[in-house]
């Protein structure tokens, strides 16, 4: 597998890693980049405004694409670390 070229993978990390590691790729990864969420307890939402030269443009967001992504967290820290742990014990593997 190692004349394979590099990839990209763009995609929710612990799914990702339990399909390489099904695929043969143990111990083989180089690099795994996981940008997790920091456990800020807040929800992150796409802008609806943009600023072009002195004139702002507000949109009328969907419901759908309002909310970019939530670092909120049920279970506080407790569920912040279950969510974590698994994806560390896979990237210890790959």
């Amino acid at each position: 597998m190692s004349n394979q070229p590099n990839r990209l993978i763009w995609g929710d990390n612990l799914l990702v890693m339990q399909a390489l590691l099904a695929q043969g790729y143990e111990g083989q990864i180089d690099l795994i980049y996981i940008d997790p969420p920091f456990n800020t307890g807040e929800n992150f939402n796409f802008p609806n405004e943009v600023k072009i030269g002195g004139t702002n443009y507000e949109r009328e967001m969907p419901m759908n694409e309002r909310l970019a992504y939530s670092d909120t967290w049920e279970r506080g820290l407790d569920s912040f670390l279950d969510m974590l742990y698994p994806r560390l014990q896979l990237m210890k593997r790959e």
